[in-house]
């Protein structure tokens, strides 16, 4: 016996459909938020203003840990290139950080040829790396 549905079912049946069509439509968004939220970098706090000797003091000493940092490279061990890579972003993240504090001019200047020194660092040690590993391999015991 094949009854069909009645009116009310029927509206019932579309209700539900609905209700769970909106229902993902609303996790799915809900997801995507998130998903932008987690993605998003957070604004790093603007410190506030400093004097002109102070930023270019600091910038130089993020300049004596960046040549630190490099002739440890050099000499004592051969690092990976993710190494110097995190190193990277770690100073980058600091050079930031007092290039937004710092609205001079003549400090402005000094932070572009820092990043310019960084991609140079950058590139002689990811070339270094990639030259030298080759031949160390059938030194290493």
């Amino acid at each position: 016996m094949n009854v069909p549905p009645t009116q009310w079912f029927r509206r019932v049946l579309i209700g539900l459909h609905l209700l769970v069509a909106s229902l993902f439509c609303v996790l799915i968004t809900v997801s995507v938020i998130k998903s932008v939220a987690t993605m998003t970098p957070r604004r790093i706090p603007v410190a506030q203003a400093q004097s002109v000797d102070d930023c270019q003091k600091q910038a130089w000493l993020l300049w004596e840990g960046l040549e630190r940092e490099r002739q440890n490279w050099v000499l004592p061990e051969l690092k990976t290139a993710n190494n110097w890579m995190e190193y990277r972003a770690d100073w980058m993240t600091q050079l930031e950080k007092l290039q937004k504090s710092c609205a001079d001019s003549e400090s402005q200047k000094l932070f572009k040829a820092l990043r310019k020194l960084m991609g140079i660092y950058s590139k002689h040690m990811t070339a270094f790396v990639k030259d030298l590993t080759p031949a160390l391999k059938p030194l290493q015991r």
